[in-house]
C-alpha cells in the first residue's frame, strides 16, 4: 500500500506540473496564466463577487490571493469596488477587456480537460472525477478545521469592526483609569509618610516613564502590526518569529535605557527640574524605579502584542492586578517597613505587571513551550 501511495502522490504531482505548463502556453496570448484563469472566469461569472469569497472557493493561501487579483487589476482585466458593509474586503468586477475573451479562455479549459481526460471510457471518466472530488474534500476538509481553529483563536480574524472596536477600545480605557487611579492612590501614600517633599519626587522622575513608554509604544506598536499581519495571512510562524523579535527588542532597548539612566542620573533629574531641597527625594526614588524600566518597557510593549493575539481583556486584568499589588505594597513599604521614599519606589508593581504579561506573548512567540 506504501509503494502505491508514492506513486499516487507521484502521478498527482507530475500531472499537476504539466498540466500547467500546458495551459500556461494556452493561455499565454491573452496575458494570464494558469493562477489566474479560474479567478478571472469567477470573476466573470459573479460580477461584485467579494475578494475573501476566493478564499473559501479555491483553498489557496491570502497572500497568493492577494498578488492575483494585483495582478489581474494592473493587466486591466478586473477592477475593485470598496464594499459599503466591511471596510476589511472588496467587490471585483470584470472589465470590458475580460467579458471579451472570457469565452475563449473557456474554450482552452475544456479543451484541455478533454485531454487529460483522453482514453478514458465515460465510466472511468466519472470514476476519476469522483477520485478527484473525494480527494479534494478529505485534503480540503482537514484545511478548514485547522482554519476554524485558528480563526476561532482570534476574534481580529472574524468578528465585525463595530463589535471589535467595543470589545477592544472598553478594556483599554479601563486599564487607562485603573492605572491614573493608582498614580494617585501612590501620592496619597506618600504625601501622608514622607511629605511635600516626597510628593515631588515622582512627578521629577516622571520623564523617565514617559521615554520608558515611548521606547515600549515604538517597539510594542510596531511588533503588534506585523503580528497581526502575519496572523491575517494565516502565517503563525512569521507571527511568532515576530513576537519573538519584538520581545528580544524590549529586553535589549530596557538594559540600554537602564544603563544611561543610572549613567546620567543626577544630570539627568536636574534637567528635568529637580531642586535642591527635590533633588535627593528624587535620585532616591528614580534610582531604584529605573531599575525596573527594562520590566516596565516589556509590559507595555507586551500589551499590544497581547491585543494583536486578540486579549484585550487578558490585558486589562494584568493592569488591575498590577495596581491593587502596589496599593497593597506602597503602605506596608512606607509605613510598617519605614523606607520612606524608598519604599514608595519598591512599591511600584513593575515586575509583577511583567510576569503577568509574559505568559500570552510567550506562548505566542514560542508555541511550543508551556508558557
Amino acid at each position: 500500500m506504501g509503494r502505491e501511495n508514492e506513486q499516487l502522490l507521484k502521478w498527482l504531482s507530475v500531472t499537476d506540473r504539466f498540466y500547467k505548463i500546458y495551459l500556461d502556453k494556452q493561455l499565454a496570448p491573452y496575458g494570464i496564466n494558469n493562477s489566474q484563469y479560474m479567478f478571472l472566469i469567477k470573476i466573470c461569472g459573479s460580477p461584485g463577487i467579494l475578494q475573501d469569497s476566493l478564499l473559501n472557493m479555491f483553498y489557496v493561501h491570502p497572500s497568493n490571493i492577494v498578488r492575483t487579483v494585483a495582478a489581474l487589476e494592473k493587466q486591466g482585466m478586473i477592477m475593485r469596488s470598496p464594499n459599503d458593509k466591511d471596510k476589511r474586503t472588496c467587490k471585483l468586477y470584470p472589465t470590458e477587456r475580460a467579458l471579451s475573451i472570457i469565452d475563449e479562455i473557456q474554450t482552452i479549459c475544456e479543451k484541455t480537460e478533454a485531454l487529460l481526460l483522453q482514453g478514458m471510457s465515460e465510466s472511468d471518466q466519472n470514476l476519476f472525477m469522483d477520485f478527484l472530488i473525494q480527494a479534494g474534500r478529505n485534503i480540503t476538509s482537514e484545511i478548514e478545521r485547522k482554519g476554524r481553529s485558528l480563526m476561532t483563536e482570534n476574534p481580529l480574524g472574524y468578528e465585525k469592526i463595530p463589535k471589535l472596536l467595543k470589545n477592544f477600545a472598553v478594556p483599554s480605557i479601563v486599564a487607562s483609569l485603573v492605572g491614573s487611579i493608582y498614580n494617585i492612590v501612590d501620592q496619597i501614600f506618600i504625601g501622608q509618610g514622607v511629605g511635600y517633599l516626597g510628593n515631588a519626587a515622582p512627578n521629577v522622575a516622571y520623564p523617565f516613564s514617559t521615554i520608558c513608554l515611548a521606547i515600549a509604544l515604538l517597539v510594542g506598536i510596531g511588533s503588534a502590526s506585523r503580528v497581526s499581519l502575519c496572523l491575517g495571512r494565516k502565517e503563525p510562524k512569521a507571527a511568532a518569529k515576530s513576537a519573538g523579535n519584538g520581545i528580544v527588542l524590549m529586553g535589549i532597548f530596557g538594559i540600554i535605557y537602564l544603563l544611561v539612566g543610572e549613567a546620567f542620573l543626577s544630570l539627568l533629574l536636574k534637567a528635568f527640574g529637580a531642586t535642591t531641597d527635590v533633588f535627593p527625594y528624587a535620585k532616591q526614588y528614580a534610582s531604584i524605579t529605573l531599575l525596573g524600566m527594562p520590566f516596565l518597557i516589556v509590559t507595555n510593549g507586551m500589551s499590544n502584542l497581547i491585543r494583536a493575539h486578540g486579549k484585550p481583556k487578558y490585558s486589562m486584568v494584568c493592569m488591575v492586578v498590577g495596581a491593587i499589588i502596589n496599593t497593597i505594597l506602597d503602605p506596608i513599604f512606607i509605613f510598617v517597613c519605614d523606607w520612606g521614599i524608598a519604599g514608595a519606589a519598591l512599591g511600584n508593581s513593575y515586575w509583577a505587571n511583567f510576569f503577568l504579561h509574559t505568559r500570552t506573548p510567550l506562548s505566542m512567540a514560542f508555541p511550543n513551550n508551556p508558557f
